[in-house]
């Protein structure tokens, strides 16, 4: 049996709940028996919480999977930290030890007499732990039922490979989230933010990482990218992706380099608000029905959208520079008179748009 990576958090205040002014927050850990989203974890793990909060103060506590920790606190903002931590024998020192192998954190605003129900988010730290996780679930077995893969490290390009390998090693498909990964020098996410999986440590991890990203059905950014790198030789930067269906760009991604998904699979995408430019042949031939520009979109690249069987799209802002084939059809053209809004076309080989009113 293996833990969920996600807990729910309960911050509830009633007149039983508090003394004075203080507010009691109520964490129901994973385990058998917890009502955390039926999450399910073996008896012997560990959970470290600690608690930061107002004037410096900090608590932690811990406590066992499937229990319930109540801690009465002062009003204010509160982050609580959850650690999952598992028992592994040390035959060097001859003794139990607790490594980390996923975490997660929020932020609680605690106030007397109101009751909150917060959800935690965890992801898994160990990259030893992924193969294990993807194994012990029953999703997983096809593109329509990924199995969520949240993960929490630094994106050296041998880390990156290594993901991809025990991905590849559950055969299970995944739903990828890299939002809370961060860069490293030279790595799948350097330190300049352009996030490249093709940067995977090949020497190591070819042909199996390749194997890995075909497994990942739906991907989630890293926070801390700001540019998805292009594509060489007229290829997709995702090529090896072959069966992506979604992709989420996160909040940091400023810029989407040309031919970044070109001639893909991709049914749907998630813009995160700082995308400032989309470039050549970035979403080419691929079977979007429907997308929406963020407002801060200054720039969409010549046949970015061409070839896509898309009969909507929406702009939310002022786009400065739309090539005249960027999409299909007139709608570059429509656009510049219409400005903002939702356009809209019949069928997807209906060259005519129309804004909706």
């Amino acid at each position: 049996m293996v833990a969920t990576l996600s807990l729910a958090l309960c911050a509830c205040f009633s007149p039983l709940d508090y003394k004075g002014s203080q507010g009691t927050i109520s964490l129901t850990l994973p385990g058998e028996g917890s009502a955390a989203r039926a999450a399910v974890s073996p008896p012997n793990w560990r959970y470290k919480l600690e608690y930061s909060g107002p004037d410096s103060r900090k608590i932690t506590k811990t406590a066992k999977a499937g229990e319930t920790v109540s801690l009465r606190v002062e009003p204010g903002t509160w982050i609580v930290k959850v650690s999952a931590l598992r028992p592994i024998y040390n035959e060097n020192l001859q003794m139990t030890v607790y490594p980390e192998v996923a975490d997660g954190s929020d932020t609680i605003n605690v106030k007397p007499g109101i009751k909150n129900l917060v959800e935690i988010p965890m992801a898994i730290t160990d990259m030893d732990y992924i193969e294990e996780y993807l194994s012990a679930q029953r999703d997983g077995g096809s593109t329509t039922n990924p199995v969520r893969l949240p993960l929490n490290t630094i994106l050296y390009e041998g880390t990156w490979g290594y993901i991809c390998l025990k991905i590849e090693d559950s055969k299970k498909f995944v739903d990828l989230d890299l939002s809370r990964c961060q860069e490293a020098a030279g790595g799948a996410l350097d330190e300049s933010g352009v996030f490249n999986p093709r940067k995977y440590d090949s020497l190591n991890y070819s042909p199996f990482a390749p194997d890995g990203m075909a497994k990942i059905v739906r991907l989630t950014l890293p926070e801390d990218a700001t540019i998805i790198e292009g594509g060489v030789g007229g290829g997709a930067t995702f090529d090896d992706f072959s069966n992506l269906q979604h992709v989420n760009t996160g909040n940091g991604i400023e810029e989407i380099r040309q031919n970044a998904f070109v001639d893909m699979g991709l049914t749907s995408v998630t813009f995160g608000d700082n995308v400032t430019t989309i470039g050549n042949l970035a979403f080419r031939s691929n079977p979007l029905t429907s997308v929406a520009i963020p407002a801060d979109v200054t720039s969409i690249g010549s046949s970015a959208f061409w070839g896509c069987d898309l009969t909507s799209v929406t702009f939310r802002g002022a786009v400065v520079l739309i090539d005249s084939v960027a999409f299909d059809g007139d709608l570059a053209a429509k656009y510049l008179i219409g400005g903002a809004g939702t356009y809209t076309r019949p069928s997807i080989i209906s060259t005519t748009w129309t804004r909706k009113p």
